[in-house]
Order: structure tokens, then C-alpha cells, then sequence
């Protein structure tokens, strides 16, 4: 339902700004809010909008070399998962609970079971399930995504899925430079 959707979405834009890590991302989801009409357009913007802050999501390499992609805020997360992403790259996000897409790029590989592990690390981080354990993960190949027609940025449904029960391992975490305790 329409309110259960924007409800999700305000705590989508929470979690985006508890995972800031530069001006950058501050500015990307200001201009998102501004798009969604929940701040007031700056006067003195002068930029057009076609050249607005264009912010990439975060790349993680796995042990086995593997590229992780991380989306920092809804419009990342939107540009990862329906433009970047091939469609048998898998797609991982907290089950539930608002946080960050998360692609494993596969080149078309099984993805080895150490790899899915440290993606679903990597979700549960950036999702406001940080800190807690036994966190549900689902997963499913990018091609079994879709975006709904109306549905703001960042949301999307999803079939044929799989879920992991994560509880996060700090020193997956510290491996790729993330403070398991924040």
C-alpha cells in the first residue's frame, strides 16, 4: 500500500544519511529530496539539473578478488540496480530493514559461498541493522528485480530469492576498512 511504500522510503532516507561518507553523498540525497518535494529548491542553484552531483556507490573487492558494489543512498541504489547491474549479478539487501543495494558483479560465475558471505556483510553494514546479529539477507539474481511504476528511488520487488542469516563478522568488516563497532 501507498503508505506502507513512503513509510519505507522516509526510513530508506534516514539510513542513507546515518551511511554518509562524503559531501557528495549529502548533496545527492538533498537533491533527491528536493526532486520528492520534501525540501524547498535552493534559489541559488544555477547548476541544470542534468549536471547535478552524479555520486558512484562504493566498490569493495572481495578476498577471491571479486567486485562488490555498495549504493550509499536511493538514487545509487537505483543507478546500481537497474542500470549498472548485469542480470545474472546477484543483488543482496537487508530482509525488511531499510539499507543499501548491494551487487556482486559475476561475470556470469557461480559466486563462491566466502563472497556471498562478505556482501552480506557488507548489507547488513549499511542498513540500520548495523550492530545487531542474526539479520536476514536476501539475495536473488539481478534479472528477478523489478521497480515498480510510481515507486520512489531505491525501491524495488523481487522473486525467486534466497535468504542468509547474517551475524556479522568484524573481521570481514575490518578488511575492508569498516568499524564493526559503529
Amino acid at each position: 500500500n501507498r503508505t506502507e511504500m513512503e513509510l519505507e522510503y522516509y526510513a530508506s532516507l534516514d539510513n542513507a544519511l546515518d551511511n554518509l561518507s562524503s559531501l557528495d553523498d549529502l548533496l545527492e540525497i538533498e537533491e533527491e529530496m528536493t526532486e520528492a518535494g520534501l525540501l524547498k529548491a535552493h534559489k541559488r542553484t544555477k547548476q541544470p539539473p542534468t549536471s547535478r552531483v552524479k555520486n558512484k556507490p562504493s566498490l569493495f573487492k572481495s578476498v577471491e578478488g571479486w567486485e562488490i558494489l555498495v549504493g550509499r543512498n536511493n538514487k545509487q541504489n537505483d543507478r546500481l540496480t537497474m542500470k549498472t547491474a548485469n542480470p545474472h549479478d546477484l543483488w543482496l539487501h537487508t530482509q525488511k530493514i531499510p539499507g543499501s543495494h548491494v551487487i556482486i558483479r559475476t561475470q556470469g560465475e557461480p559466486v563462491p559461498p566466502a563472497v556471498l558471505l562478505e556482501a552480506a556483510n557488507l548489507a547488513v553494514y549499511f542498513s540500520k541493522a548495523r550492530g545487531s546479529s542474526k539479520v536476514p539477507v536476501d539475495y536473488t539474481e539481478k534479472r528477478h528485480l523489478r521497480k515498480p511504476n510510481g515507486a520512489p528511488p531505491g525501491f524495488v520487488v523481487y522473486t525467486n530469492y534466497q535468504t542468509l542469516i547474517i551475524d556479522p563478522d568484524p573481521q570481514i568488516l575490518e578488511r575492508h576498512n569498516l568499524n564493526p563497532a559503529l
